[in-house]
C-alpha cells in the first residue's frame, strides 16, 4: 500500500516532502536575509553621505527664549582606516566662541549584522589637543589609531530609515551610557532625527562623577545645515 511517502500505485517512487519543505522555506529565509542586509548597506551608504556637514542652532534659540545656548555642530567625514570605514570627526562648539568646546570626538557608522540597523560608535579623543584644527583639516586624522579613542561602550545610537523620509536615531542601550569622568561636563547624543537639512539632537550631560544627569528633560538642538563638508575632506 502508497504511504504518500515511499511508492505510489504506479510504482514510482517520490522523494519525502519532509526535506522539501525545509529547503524552500531554507531558501526564503536566505532570501529575506540577502534582501535585509542589501537594505540595510543601502542605509549606511545614505546616511554616510546625508550626516557630514556644519550645523548651526541660531535659529532655534533666536526663535525662542529657551535659555538655550546657540551652537555650531560640524561632522566631517575622515578616512581612517583602522578606525572604521565611514568615519566621522564631530566637534560641538558655542556658536559665539568656537574655543568654548561642548563636545569633540569620533562617530562610526556600521552595520549590525543581525538586524542590518545601522550602528553609530562614539569614541571619546584621549589627547583632544593633538587633534586641534582637525574639523578643518581632515587629513590630519589619517594617522588616527584605535588607541587614540576611548570607547564609549553603551552609548551607542541606533539609526533607521523615518517612516516619512529621513532618518531616526536613538540611544541603543539607554540605561547602560557611563562615559567616565573623563567626559564630565560634556553633552553626549542620546537621540537624533536627520531630515533634509535639518538635525535635532537630544543630548544629556555628562555629570562629574562620569554619569549621564538624568534629572529633568534632555537638551533638544534643532540644528540647521550652513554649509556641506569641507572641500578636503576625503571623498564618501
Amino acid at each position: 500500500m502508497w504511504n504518500g511517502v515511499t511508492t505510489p500505485p504506479d510504482g514510482r517512487r517520490k522523494p519525502p516532502l519532509l526535506p522539501l519543505v525545509l529547503a524552500a522555506v531554507t531558501a526564503a529565509l536566505l532570501c529575506a536575509c540577502a534582501s535585509q542586509a542589501r537594505r540595510g548597506q543601502a542605509a549606511l551608504g545614505q546616511l554616510g553621505h546625508a550626516l557630514p556637514g556644519t550645523y548651526d542652532s541660531s535659529a532655534q534659540s533666536a526663535g525662542a527664549a529657551s535659555g538655550v545656548l546657540p551652537v555650531t555642530l560640524s561632522i566631517v567625514p575622515a578616512t581612517a582606516q583602522l578606525i572604521g570605514k565611514t568615519v566621522f570627526f564631530v566637534r560641538e562648539a558655542a556658536a559665539a566662541n568656537s574655543q568654548l568646546v561642548l563636545w569633540q570626538g569620533v562617530w562610526t557608522l556600521t552595520l549590525e549584522p543581525k538586524s542590518a540597523g545601522v550602528v553609530q560608535h562614539i569614541y571619546l579623543l584621549k589627547d583632544p589637543r593633538r587633534w586641534i584644527g582637525a574639523a578643518a583639516h581632515p587629513d590630519r586624522l589619517l594617522s588616527m589609531l584605535p588607541q587614540d579613542l576611548q570607547p564609549l561602550p553603551g552609548c551607542d545610537v541606533t539609526w533607521s530609515q523615518g517612516a516619512a523620509g529621513g532618518f531616526v536615531g536613538a540611544a541603543t542601550a539607554p540605561r547602560t551610557c557611563r562615559p567616565g569622568s573623563q567626559a564630565a561636563g560634556l553633552w553626549m547624543q542620546r537621540g537624533a532625527r536627520l531630515s533634509g537639512a535639518q538635525l535635532t539632537l537630544t543630548e544629556r550631560r555628562v555629570g562629574s562623577d562620569g554619569a549621564l544627569v538624568s534629572a529633568g528633560a534632555p537638551l533638544s538642538l534643532l540644528l540647521e545645515r550652513t554649509a556641506s563638508a569641507p572641500a578636503d575632506s576625503p571623498a564618501r
